[in-house]
């Protein structure tokens, strides 16, 4: 199920009627109402179709709204990891990435975003940045709600 995270509501009235005739279940979300005011945060859906979803967000960014596309199950979440504990998940993930990867040097880990469903670490790798690699960094996503390190398969769940 997906909801919508918005950190800046719309600059004026989203035009929701295009995506409410294609996608009629938006009607009685009141989707405008939810989508102003300086920081609305999440909007309270569920929706299980990620068409509806990636065009809704279309809509609201086109009105001036800033945000994100979340998994629900994040809008409720009673206990959220902490970034010491994150942390220590995001070493014992960089340790196995250099035992894999002799080849190259990685630099001290730290953290770089603190998004709504997870923490973001990156650790700069000496030879990628020597190739004009960009970010020329190991990044490190990890869960806020059980600490798992978010994989390729997650991110396509929410972006494609």
């Amino acid at each position: 199920m997906y909801d919508v995270f918005l950190t800046k509501g719309c600059r004026h009235q989203p035009s929701l009627e295009g995506v409410e005739q294609q996608f009629p279940e938006l009607i009685d979300l009141n989707v405008a109402k939810r989508a102003t005011g300086a920081h609305p945060g999440f909007l309270g859906f569920d929706l299980d179709n990620k068409h509806i979803i990636h065009q809704l967000m279309g809509t609201l960014r086109m009105a001036g709204a800033q945000g994100e596309i979340v998994f629900s199950k994040y809008r409720n979440a009673q206990s959220t990891l902490k970034i010491d504990e994150a942390m220590v998940i995001a070493e014992e993930n960089l340790r196995k990435e250099q035992n894999e990867h002799l080849d190259l040097t990685y630099g001290k880990i730290r953290l770089i975003e603190e998004g709504i469903m997870w923490f973001q670490f990156a650790s700069p790798v000496k030879e990628w940045r020597q190739q004009g690699y960009i970010p020329g960094a190991y990044s490190i996503f990890v869960d806020k709600l059980d600490g798992h390190i978010w994989q390729d398969e997650e991110f396509d769940l929410l972006l494609r």
